[in-house]
């Protein structure tokens, strides 16, 4: 049966675009509702999408796994990360999780204001045997993963726990030097 649309059903791209310009960013500190630039309106989808990848900064690595003892940051840490750079260009983040017999997966998407999906390959993993709490621990480390990969960042181990860089440095004898390749 084809499905028509209903004459009573706001369009989908004006719907997206209403959603947009009232909603309100806490996280940065931004009081006043958020809308989309002039510029960003102007801008492609392909473009948006380029430079909020190139402005998303990394998260401090702040949180620790006792297991491999190691550093971390967190799926709300990077959610606040991503979430209002990708708003300034007119661009949202859907992620849906789905298991598949023993499998669970998470796929990650970017819409554009305009109504453009970007569709990005699932990320998955096995999980039979799993309960409950393991699933959703693998569902956020795929969401974590898959959405840090999308945007390209990484664990600032350099940053404390506000954001701030650390005041150490290295010195000249911690940096390898690569060779250059001569020209001939």
């Amino acid at each position: 049966m084809k499905k028509t649309k209903d004459s009573t059903q706001p369009d989908a791209q004006a719907n997206i675009q209403q959603l947009l310009e009232t909603s309100t960013n806490t996280t940065h500190n931004i009081t006043a509702p958020v809308g989309i630039s002039d510029f960003a309106k102007q801008l492609s989808p392909n473009e948006a999408l380029v430079l909020a990848i190139a402005h998303c900064e990394n998260v401090a690595a702040d949180k620790f796994n006792p297991h491999f003892k190691s550093k971390y940051f967190g799926l709300g840490d990077l959610l606040a990360e991503v979430k209002p750079v990708f708003l300034k260009y007119g661009l949202t983040i859907i992620q849906t999780s789905y298991t598949d017999e023993d499998r669970v997966s998470v796929k990650t998407e970017v819409l554009h204001h305009s109504g453009h999906r970007f569709d990005f390959k699932e990320m998955g993993i096995k999980a039979a045997g799993q309960n409950l709490q393991q699933l959703g621990s693998i569902t956020t480390y795929l969401r974590r993963y898959s959405l840090s990969t999308l945007a390209g960042i990484s664990a600032d181990t350099d940053l404390d726990d506000d954001g701030d860089r650390k005041s150490t440095r290295l010195n000249s004898s911690h940096v390898k030097r690569s060779r250059m390749p001569s020209s001939a």
